[in-house]
């Protein structure tokens, strides 16, 4: 396993939690909030990946997952935001193969 992943946080939370998820449409949402002026980006993309890995152990295949980042109010951080993108992206897709998700970053 790569080393990156081996940092990932422990996935013995009990059941997942997901902010919204539809049965018909089988379609799920996590909401994360951090702040990116206060937080390490490490910690952040680390509980982001653990996070998501968490939720896919539980919710049926072929569900569309939209991880959406509430970043209002923080126009000031440096963040590139479409690097942490590409980089969780290509990450999941290392971890767990090819599923359905997007990522979003909300202002």
């Amino acid at each position: 396993m790569n080393a990156e992943f081996l940092n990932i946080y422990s996935l013995d939370w009990g059941f997942p939690y997901l902010d919204y998820y539809n049965i018909k449409n089988r379609n799920a949402t996590i909401i994360l909030n951090f702040s990116f002026l206060q937080n390490d980006l490490e910690d952040i993309f680390r509980y982001t990946l653990s996070q998501v890995l968490w939720a896919f152990k539980d919710i049926p295949k072929g569900t569309l997952v939209t991880v959406l980042f509430d970043v209002r109010g923080q126009n000031e951080t440096k963040v590139d935001f479409k690097k942490l993108e590409k980089r969780l992206i290509e990450s999941l897709y290392l971890l767990i193969g090819k599923v359905r998700f997007f990522i979003v970053f909300k202002s």
